[in-house]
């Protein structure tokens, strides 16, 4: 289990997950509220294959996915999907590559906007990642380009699992900077969406001995859904909000 990510009302979580000890599949799970645990999870079957099919993450309305695919015989290289529904209730369609933001090798942890207009992540190849995002057009993302994104975390060897505030103000991500082993999450904050991030700040609040990673961030700001990579745990740590 890695990367999970939620609507807006919290009631609806998107995740990955091995039921069988096999390969990566993709799954669902609600909930009545926010304060009760999630019913069983479901397999989104139409975007399942035969391959490893990874962190989905959801536009804001739950009527697109983005993904990640990769061969587990061949790991080293990844690539992202996309696919549309007309219902939140109903399945999603075929997927397809996105061809015009795939790289030569690894493609993953991608992050879809709340209005879906902006795509972020992560593209490298073991063991250096750094991320970049898109923007949709008239045709979606058919036509975007990779943008790269300024490192916001200084001395940093590995940037992923990109984590965008509903205003476009707040990233996390997680990294990994020269000296440590592990990965942990970082916060970085611009005034504006048209402005660079400012250095990050270390999250230690957060991070131990392992590595974590940022999953989802509520829309008040108040709740990061994060993920333990051993054991694979997902977790919610709560701020109070501004006042």
């Amino acid at each position: 289990m890695g990367t999970a990510r939620l609507s807006p009302d919290e009631k609806t979580i998107y995740f990955r997950a091995k039921p069988d000890g096999g390969w990566d599949h993709l799954f669902t799970a609600t909930r009545a509220s926010r304060d009760e645990p999630f019913g069983p999870p479901k397999p989104l079957s139409s975007l399942n294959s035969s391959l490893a099919d990874g962190d989905p993450t959801v536009s804001g309305d739950q009527l697109r996915v983005v993904f990640s695919r990769t061969d587990p015989t061949h790991t080293a290289t990844a690539d992202l999907f996309i696919a549309a529904r007309s219902k939140p209730t109903d399945p999603f369609g075929a997927p397809d590559a996105m061809v015009s933001l795939n790289g030569p090798v690894l493609d993953g942890n991608p992050f879809l906007a709340s209005d879906g207009g902006e795509l972020w992540f992560e593209s490298g190849d073991v063991p250096t990642y750094h991320l970049f995002r898109a923007l949709a057009g008239e045709h979606g993302f058919q036509d975007s380009g990779r943008i790269p994104v300024p490192s916001p975390v200084l001395g940093s060897t590995r940037e992923t699992c990109p984590v965008l505030s509903f205003d476009g103000k707040v990233l996390f991500l997680t990294a990994q900077v020269a000296g440590k082993s592990g990965n942990d999450i970082w916060e970085a904050r611009r005034n504006s969406i048209d402005e660079d991030f400012q250095p990050a700040r270390h999250v230690t609040e957060l991070s131990d001995a392992g590595s974590e990673g940022a999953s989802w961030l509520s829309p008040d700001g108040c709740r990061l859904y994060l993920f333990h990579s051993s054991p694979a745990q997902i977790f919610m740590a709560e701020r109070p909000r501004k006042k």
